[in-house]
This record gives C-alpha cells, sequence and structure tokens, in this order.
C-alpha cells in the first residue's frame, strides 16, 4: 500500500511538471480539434458499402500528430496524459454546449439543439475508442523511436510516426464500430474492417504530408529546451531525447 501510495506521488509531482512545461499554444489547438471533431463527425463525406468517411477527417490527424510530437520530446506516458486532458476538457465543453441546447428557448437556426446536444452512446463509444487508439499510438511510436540509435532524425521520427498512426487510428477506427456503428441498421458488421482500415489510411496519407511540420514543432521544443525541466525528471522522457553518442557510449 505504500509503494502504491509512493507512486501516486510521485506520478503526481511528474504530472503537475508535465502541464507547467506544456507549450500552451499547441494543447489549446488539441482541445480545439477535439471538440471540433465531435461535431463534424455528425457530417459524412463518403457514405458506401466499403468505405465510411465523415467530416471529423478533417481535424482528426491534429490528435494524432500531436501524440508523435509529444513522445518525441516528453515520451509516451506524457503524450497520453496530454491527450487525456484535452479529451476531458472536451467533455465538459460538450457537456456546457449539450446544457444550453437542451435549454428551453428560441432560435432561428432550427438544427441548434440537434447539433449541439451531445447523444451519450456515440460519445461515449467515440471518446473510448479514441482513448484506447491513442495510447496504442503513443507506446508504439515509443517503441519504434527507442529502436533507432539516432533518435534525433528525421527518420526515426517519420517510421514512428507513420506506423504507430497506422495502427492506433485503425484501433481507434475499429474500437468506434465495434462500441457503437455495428449496433445500427444502417452499418454492414463484415464492412467495419474496411471502414477502420480505410480511415487509416487516410490519416497517415496525413501525417506523411506533415510530418515534416511535426518533427520540425518537435525538434525546436528539444532546441529549446522546451519541458526541459520534466525531461531531467523523467526517465522515459530521457530515453527518447538521447542522442546517437549518448547511446553508443
Amino acid at each position: 500500500m505504500e509503494k502504491v501510495k509512493n507512486w501516486l506521488k510521485k506520478d503526481w509531482h511528474e504530472t503537475k511538471v508535465l502541464f507547467k512545461c506544456m507549450p500552451a499554444f499547441p494543447f489549446a489547438i488539441l482541445c480545439a480539434a477535439l471538440i471540433a471533431m465531435n461535431f463534424l463527425a455528425n457530417k459524412a463525406i463518403v457514405s458506401e458499402t466499403w468505405i465510411s468517411l465523415d467530416a471529423g477527417i478533417t481535424v482528426s490527424w491534429i490528435a494524432f500528430l500531436a501524440g508523435d510530437m509529444l513522445v518525441k520530446r516528453f515520451g509516451a506516458k506524457a503524450s497520453i496524459k496530454v491527450n487525456i486532458a484535452a479529451i476531458i476538457i472536451q467533455l465538459i465543453a460538450i457537456g456546457l454546449l449539450t446544457i444550453g441546447a437542451k435549454i428551453p428557448g428560441y432560435c432561428d437556426w432550427v438544427e441548434f439543439d440537434s447539433i449541439f446536444g451531445a447523444m451519450l452512446w456515440p460519445l461515449a463509444a467515440g471518446t473510448s475508442a479514441f482513448v484506447i487508439g491513442i495510447s496504442v499510438n503513443a507506446f508504439i511510436s515509443k517503441f519504434i523511436l527507442t529502436r533507432f540509435e539516432n533518435r534525433t532524425s528525421f527518420k526515426s521520427y517519420a517510421v514512428a510516426s507513420y506506423v504507430s498512426t497506422m495502427i492506433g487510428q485503425f484501433i481507434d477506427n475499429l474500437g468506434f464500430a465495434l462500441l457503437f456503428s455495428v449496433w445500427q441498421d444502417w452499418c454492414d458488421p463484415h464492412s467495419i474492417w474496411m471502414f477502420a482500415a480505410v480511415g487509416a489510411v487516410v490519416e497517415l496519407l496525413c501525417q506523411i504530408v506533415l510530418s515534416p511540420l511535426g518533427f520540425k514543432i518537435a525538434q525546436n521544443w528539444r532546441k529549446n529546451g522546451v519541458g526541459q525541466e520534466y525531461v531531467d525528471l523523467v526517465e522515459e522522457a530521457q530515453e527518447v531525447n538521447m542522442t546517437h553518442s549518448e547511446i553508443v557510449k
């Protein structure tokens, strides 16, 4: 019991240092993207027997891009914590909007209540699937990154990012399909694997296009000492920031 208490105390201290070090603007972008993604998901872009994409695809890549950037500078555990914090803020925002939509009143925009009033089942399914997907993404990204001797190279970042995004996004899409979509009359249970795979490929393409930007931002964090207090405190963060010369010693 004492060991658990000490671990929780240590982890809480690390978490406080992490959010003290976290760049505010990227975190705000992540929160905004998650909130927007929830509402954009209500609009279908493509809906066929073998593929299904909604407008949420236009911003969902931000979370996985941010996740890989965070892994590169802070490690997998930090990436998961930051994304969970963003999810909590997302849920608070959606809850407040839902309360506003339920208040009796008049609005010229007749779709206001239906758009901003969240439904519990799809929200819970989407949130649960995303937490699992982004966690898998973080651990795989860190695992692959630490297999490279030069962890500060674009090659190490790109390979870790591409593989982790493909797998993490597939799990996210499949998780949502299993928790929500497959139970709907319009969903063909045999097609959910294809839905998950196609969505993962689209996310991967977004990562490929934007990975140079993500790499540059993460490298600037390292160069400018952003989050150095956390890196000095947490062994995992030190591990992902090791240079070639430090590894081969």
